[in-house]
């Protein structure tokens, strides 16, 4: 349990109930806040399935009857960018040792049609000649599955734009708006790039075409990004963010808040400006405040609760064109866990899931955070964990405003995260 203190615009203060294991946000008489500022009501929730746990001596199995079957055909990319999840594992990179017409003729291991299939680089584009015929081949096979691809936009054309169309495929660009060059080249900087982008956008439509964004300590405001991407494509541009930057080298590391101070600044700036009219209402606000709400709208118990990214799920599963089952899309040989042909002996290693880690246990915003990522020790994995929380105590925050209209000032419990630490102030 977790007390909160609000403020309400008169000055007032008054406090919360805040059972992040029981899904449960309440009043300090124990009565259940009211939902309907944001449309909602309590439901039922009926029984929730405990979501599958790993750590290096438990192990966990993957699913033949696969619902995201993540395609990494290798991690070529033709940028270099300083943080991206990749880089660290670049140097080890799997090759694409199998063809799609070899993977296409060897689907026999899936046990029914995949929910959704995402095809993944380093840049996917720049594997044009497997990309095409792979997906072509499982378009006649899957009619019905979701196709995803994420680039970084920089090898768009018009025909790959109708192709990409045809084939009905949701399409993110991997960008960071005004922090891009901190980052790496801006594909907007190149004439053709960038008029290749905004007629993917004006094909796809912001049902099917997005930005997707890492935050940092330089540039971490949403209201920025919003601009920029308005700027240059147009008003009904949607935008969604990964977080803040998952260090996973020193390069990821120093982008970071380095101070609690540098922290609060950024939890008060991702609050204030999340709740601007031209943010609000895109998916890099919308979509997790309606996964925070609904969590506690049925009530989800923390047991329910698995990894963000997804991959602890049995039905999630990242493999190579030979067949190499990967912990997720963005790793190197060091971390193959089996391969499809022997589909019996895959297990999840070289991951810890929230459920082993204590600080995940004593952490107000798990419900929103979901354990950053499973793969991160040391160093990488304190500040991933700091990144996270900062992020995800914004978006409780906000949702506490929305709700009750009334501003988070402090969280208090016996433990949150680490031992010693019994108060935040947001």
């Amino acid at each position: 349990m977790f007390r909160l203190t609000l403020r309400q615009p008169d000055g007032e203060t008054f406090g919360l109930i805040l059972d992040i294991h029981g899904g449960k946000l309440m009043d300090q008489e124990g009565r259940r806040i009211d939902l309907s500022p944001l449309g909602a009501a309590y439901l039922d929730g009926g029984r929730f399935a405990v979501a599958p746990s790993t750590s290096p001596i438990q192990v966990a199995p993957k699913s033949r009857r696969v619902e995201r079957l993540r395609l990494q055909l290798g991690l070529k990319c033709n940028f270099a960018c300083s943080y991206c999840m990749q880089a660290a594992d670049r140097d080890g990179d799997i090759r694409t040792s199998g063809t799609a017409e070899g993977f296409l003729a060897g689907l026999d291991w899936l046990d029914g049609a995949p929910g959704e299939i995402e095809f993944w680089g380093g840049e996917p584009l720049a594997y044009w000649k497997i990309l095409k015929p792979l997906a072509e081949g499982l378009r006649t096979r899957f009619p019905e599955a979701v196709f995803k691809l994420i680039t970084n936009g920089s090898l768009l054309d018009k025909a790959k734009v109708d192709w990409l169309d045809r084939l009905g495929f949701v399409v993110s660009i991997s960008h960071d708006g005004p922090g891009q060059h901190q980052r790496g080249p801006d594909p907007f900087e190149d004439p053709e790039a960038a008029e290749a982008i905004r007629l993917l956008f004006r094909t796809l439509g912001s049902g099917r075409c997005s930005f997707l964004s890492v935050l940092t300590m330089a540039h971490h405001s949403p209201a920025a990004l919003v601009a920029y991407f308005v700027d240059r494509v147009g008003e009904d541009v949607q935008v969604s963010i990964e977080g803040m930057v998952t260090p996973h080298d020193v390069a990821g590391i120093l982008m970071s808040p380095m101070s609690e101070g540098d922290h609060r600044r950024v939890r008060r700036t991702l609050f204030d400006e999340f709740r601007m009219p031209s943010v609000f209402h895109r998916n890099l606000v919308l979509s997790p405040l309606q996964s925070l709400l609904r969590q506690f709208a049925t009530g989800m118990p923390s047991e329910a609760r698995g990894q963000n990214c997804g991959m602890d799920r049995p039905g999630h599963l990242a493999v190579t064109l030979g067949g190499q089952a990967l912990v997720c899309q963005n790793v190197n040989q060091d971390k193959v866990i089996g391969n499809v042909h022997d589909f019996d002996s895959i297990r999840l290693t070289h991951s810890t899931s929230w459920h082993h880690r204590p600080e995940c246990h004593a952490c107000p915003v798990l419900a929103t955070c979901g354990g950053s990522c499973m793969m991160v020790e040391g160093m990488e994995r304190k500040v991933a964990c700091d990144n996270a929380f900062s992020l995800g105590l914004a978006r409780l925050a906000l949702l506490l405003n929305v709700l009750t209209g009334a501003e988070l000032l402090r969280i208090e419990g016996e433990r949150i995260r680490f031992p010693g630490i019994t108060h935040i102030d947001f």
